[in-house]
């Protein structure tokens, strides 16, 4: 990811997105709490990870290079957290990033540093869990605005769940 724009496109967006709520909420509103900063952005990854994970497995198949992958000397599990890792590493550079922040807001007021790093681990989680769904969805198809679509639409649905579900009467049947 690091060989191509992609990669690179990823972090800068992720960060350019993260410094605008950073700066507008925390630095200017003098906002302690940064936890709020990182959920402001949640949304963008129904864009990103799509992106991000599209080419992963369907760019193989559609080139034809998974059948050379598929002959080397590791098994396909190796393969798909091989990959896995790659789409990781790149999230994780951009949270290392993110991580200087709650030690920039220190310098402007008193941050609670455990309730900041707890905010930024479970933002890791999230991002690594959405990432394997876009690595999972790329492995369905061939095609990668097809993969692009599906991830799209599953984690659309995995962000409005809770909104679908205050929808649904809370009757026996639905607590079922």
């Amino acid at each position: 990811y690091l060989t191509s724009m992609i990669g690179y496109l990823f972090i800068a967006f992720i960060l350019l997105l993260e410094g605008i709520y950073f700066t507008a909420y925390n630095i200017q509103g003098a906002y302690p709490i940064f936890g709020v900063t990182l959920s402001s952005i949640t949304f963008v990854f129904l864009i990103l990870v799509p992106v991000l994970t599209m080419k992963t497995i369907s760019e193989e198949r559609k080139q034809k290079t998974d059948q050379m992958l598929l002959t080397s000397p590791v098994s396909v599990g190796q393969i798909v957290v091989g990959k896995y890792l790659a789409l990781l590493s790149v999230y994780m550079i951009a949270i290392a990033v993110i991580c200087t922040y709650p030690l920039v807001m220190s310098k402007y007021g008193e941050v609670s540093y455990p309730m900041a790093y707890t905010a930024i681990f479970g933002f890791a989680l999230l991002g690594a869990a959405l990432l394997s769904i876009g690595l999972y969805m790329s492995s369905l198809t061939e095609n990668p605005v097809i993969a692009v679509v599906l991830t799209f639409v599953v984690l659309f649905v995995c962000y409005m769940i809770e909104g679908i579900g205050t929808l649904i009467s809370d009757t026996s049947f639905t607590s079922l």
